[in-house]
């Protein structure tokens, strides 16, 4: 639990703070593309890396049974903890927000990605106009394989849920009985976008841009948005580097530079299933999207 008595110092992570960690990383995986020079090259040679194919969420990494070595090994969790990744929250910086995106995920997350935000604005360190709980269709679960069962256990806040999408509404629901916002002020958004990897032919959803500017567009139409607003979303610790620079790029399309992502604590359990390519694809992500918000400025 966050101690609220001593206010947070903003930490969100810059593209040259990021991108200044690749050389160790770069050069151990003879990446031979220039990220400035040469951005599409340099994306394409991470995809190439990163354990996770598109179509496959997050959780399979977790039986992933690859190893590494032990010099490798060690260059992914020292990229992992240099990001920030591992440590083990990245509060809300006090103030007001115009509007706090909650983002969407499976299992607990979203559930818990609410109460964090809710510490916050209880505790009086945050006040806020509006959230916004956001997901995708993404189906929750792997019918052909009981191991994994615990990516649908759901049922204390979210019974009968089969999406990602249902758990963002639930969440928002629940939302709308634990704060004094009009119910206008607190909704979901689901994007129902479905595409299909060429490579493998496996499914793909929506990601954080396309939810995130969904919601922007919401926010826009119910008038709260502005030059000088700020904007803020909850994520997972994990996620938090690369959610900034998300948040980051499809706020400047609207206009607004006054952005946060906050990080709430990981699931002891969870961190306990990571794998060394869980982190790799954290790393190799947050790289791409560090490039990405390199190419706004």
């Amino acid at each position: 639990m966050v101690d609220y008595n001593t206010p947070p110092q903003e930490t969100q992570p810059t593209p040259e703070q990021i991108l200044a960690l690749a050389s160790e990383f770069i050069s151990h995986f003879n990446i031979r593309a220039n990220p400035y020079s040469d951005r599409k090259g340099f994306l394409e040679e991470l995809r190439k890396l990163d354990p996770l194919k598109s179509g496959d969420p997050r959780y399979v990494n977790e039986y992933n049974p690859t190893e590494y070595g032990p010099e490798t090994e060690q260059i992914i969790r020292r990229a992992f903890d240099a990001m920030g990744m591992s440590q083990s929250e990245t509060p809300l910086v006090p103030g007001h927000y115009k509007a706090i995106l909650v983002l969407g995920a499976a299992r607990q997350a979203p559930a818990d990605r609410l109460d964090y935000l809710l510490q916050a604005l209880q505790s009086g360190v945050i006040t806020i106009d509006a959230i916004v709980v956001t997901g995708s269709v993404r189906p929750l679960g792997v019918d052909d394989d009981p191991t994994k069962s615990e990516v649908v256990n759901v049922s204390n806040y979210a019974p009968g849920a089969k999406l990602e999408g249902d758990l963002a509404e639930a969440v928002a629901r629940g939302a709308k009985h634990d704060t004094t916002l009009p119910d206008d002020r607190v909704f979901s958004v689901v994007s129902n976008f479905v595409g299909t990897n060429p490579d493998n032919g496996r499914r793909f959803y929506a990601d954080n841009d396309m939810v995130m500017t969904m919601a922007f567009q919401e926010l826009g139409q119910l008038g709260l948005l502005s030059d000088d607003s700020r904007v803020g979303a909850v994520t997972t610790q994990i996620y938090q580097p690369g959610a900034s620079f998300d948040l980051a790029n499809v706020a400047a399309r609207f206009g607004i530079t006054d952005t946060l992502v906050a990080g709430n604590p990981s699931d002891p359990k969870i961190i306990a299933n990571r794998s060394v390519s869980t982190l790799f694809t954290e790393v190799c992500r947050t790289f791409q999207k560090a490039l990405t918000e390199q190419q706004t400025e």
